[in-house]
């Protein structure tokens, strides 16, 4: 695991600043199947509102997508 430490100065700078990474949802139809366009248009919403990255694999328990 990275250590802040070992982070590019510019990385941690702008970190330090206080940028916007927000957690990328997965985009799925209601047959639970991956929407490539959708996930390219969530990707070009973010950026083109600033965000300065995207986390990608976060796991997120905000969608219920399966039966526990």
């Amino acid at each position: 695991m990275l250590h802040y430490t070992e982070l590019p100065a510019e990385v941690l700078n702008l970190l330090r600043r206080g940028v916007v990474i927000p957690a990328m949802p997965l985009a799925l139809d209601n047959k639970r199947q991956f929407l490539p366009i959708n996930q390219r248009a969530l990707v070009r919403y973010y950026l083109d509102a600033g965000a300065r990255g995207i986390a990608v694999g976060v796991h997120s328990t905000q969608f219920e997508i399966r039966n526990p």
